[in-house]
């Protein structure tokens, strides 16, 4: 009997709860911005927190083997860094493994694509077993979508049903911060910093605070009424679960672009931890899925959109329906009210959660029409991909014109049949 790919796909489990995953995850973005966290671009000195401080702390104490090495929730200025880092999931466990489990410094000028796609595969798919510790080294947030105020009493993301312990979570880890950096402060008081403060933005070639900026307005997407449905979460888990499988498709596109309820799920997924979803893709498709959301012009004939029409044509050939869902795609660019830290709760109680029109007719067409800005690929190019190999130009014939030049990615060949 031949199983269906959609078939096949219900049959799938992550592992972990993806729809109250979510629902934490869009609770902490709410809250992170009525704190202004998400509302202003980190300083360099919150990022030297973050690389300097607070990854040195975590992965000390994983390797003391201690109950709270993993048990650790940050505060608010780094919780945001580290949350739009891990949404880059083998760009971050590049960078912690060289600086942190290989003990070596990862600089700005690591940046290089062929030095990283190498040190991918190197690292990350040479493994003899899936399951062994040593094949896939990560540093996964215990908490993936709590973080510590100054006063928690106003903190909404600490759990209620285990407040208790929470509590004594955020104690643990400002003494144990205390414990390695006597002379810091476990709380940011100082955010303008300098670049004498921290010498750039890169960890290992990827700009922290870019994918800050990109990710400050995810939280407008997430909001529309249905996002707080669970039958249309549920639709989000299976439609999650279908968009991976295609991953496993030789023939696709370039790039396969998700809707917005695909793109909670996938966020939130990579969040909860990167090993498991590490995991999760190799027994899925046995393959890896990076995520890239650097892409974010939506002119007609664009890259994003070439490759979300094409995703669109992939998901009613396999899967014999739309892809397009109602309330689940993009809703145009954010209203000048959505930048002001009382706006989530304006949205809850429904003043403030419709698309404005008038701020933005540009791309009023494209509401509701279009997906994310997020884009999955392999991070190494198959030989199978249709780009793998180019053709080349004829030859000019102008005196000290190339019409060759080297292109990134790729090496000359001979040709032939």
């Amino acid at each position: 009997m031949v199983i269906s790919m959609a078939e096949e796909a219900s049959t799938f489990s992550f592992s972990c709860d993806l729809v109250q995953q979510s629902k934490d995850h869009i609770v902490f973005l709410r809250n992170l911005h009525k704190h202004g966290v998400t509302l202003t671009k980190p300083s360099h000195e919150a990022i030297r927190r973050y690389s300097e401080l607070w990854l040195p702390l975590v992965y000390s104490m994983k390797q003391q083997n201690e109950a709270e090495s993993e048990d650790l929730i940050p505060p608010a200025d780094i919780a945001w860094l580290w949350h739009c880092h891990r949404l880059a999931p083998y760009r971050y466990a590049n960078y912690v493994q060289k600086r942190l489990f290989d003990n070596n410094e990862a600089t700005d000028e690591d940046d290089d694509d062929d030095s990283f796609n190498h040190s991918f595969k190197t690292r990350f798919l040479d493994g003899d077993d899936d399951d062994d510790d040593d094949s896939f080294k990560v540093l996964d947030a215990s908490h993936p979508f709590m973080f510590q105020l100054e006063n928690n009493d106003e903190n909404e993301t600490l759990d209620p049903t285990l407040l208790g312990h929470t509590f004594k979570t955020c104690k643990r880890t400002i003494e144990l911060f205390h414990q390695m950096y006597p002379d810091e402060t476990f709380f940011l008081t100082n955010n303008i910093g300098t670049e004498e403060c921290f010498p750039g933005a890169k960890l290992d070639g990827f700009d922290v605070i870019e994918s800050c900026d990109r990710q400050a307005s995810f939280l407008w997407q997430v909001s529309g009424d249905n996002f707080r449905n669970d039958k249309f979460l549920r639709q989000g888990v299976e439609n999650y679960t279908k968009f991976v499988r295609l991953m496993g498709q030789k023939q696709r596109p370039q790039f396969l672009v998700p809707t917005y309820q695909v793109d909670l799920m996938w966020h939130s997924h990579m969040l909860s931890s990167i090993a498991n979803y590490h995991k999760d893709n190799i027994r899925m498709n046995g393959s890896t899925l990076e995520h890239d959301d650097s892409l974010n012009d939506r002119t007609e004939g664009g890259k994003l959109d070439t490759n979300f029409q094409a995703t669109r044509k992939l998901w009613r050939e396999v899967y014999g329906e739309e892809y397009k869902v109602h309330g689940g795609m993009y809703r145009g660019e954010p209203p000048v009210e959505y930048f002001k830290p009382d706006w989530p709760d304006q949205c809850l109680r429904g003043n403030a959660g419709k698309p404005n029109l008038l701020n933005g007719l540009a791309v009023s067409h494209l509401i509701g029409q279009v997906g994310a800005s997020s884009h999955g690929s392999a991070v190494w190019m198959s030989p199978d991909s249709p780009e793998a190999f180019m053709l080349p130009a004829p030859k000019s014939v102008t005196r000290g014109v190339n019409n060759n030049m080297m292109r990134k990615g790729y090496v000359f060949g001979k040709g032939g049949e």
